[in-house]
């Protein structure tokens, strides 16, 4: 399981299972890693975060 919006600590959405997505370890580490470097540097929105959004597909190669 992930969290979509990292939770970096707040239990509230740490525990928001609409906050919540299944994701495997090599998404969890490669792909949702890259997607949460870009959204901390402020390139994309917490939208982008979805493992089905067009930029996560893109880094895996499926395209948009």
């Amino acid at each position: 399981m992930d969290h979509v919006i990292p939770h970096r600590g707040d239990r509230v959405l740490f525990w928001d299972s609409d906050n919540w997505q299944p994701c495997c370890k090599w998404h969890h580490d490669v792909v949702k890693q890259r997607l949460e470097a870009a959204y901390d540097a402020g390139r994309i929105g917490a939208a982008a975060l979805r493992l089905d959004s067009p930029d996560a597909r893109a880094m895996t190669g499926e395209g948009a």
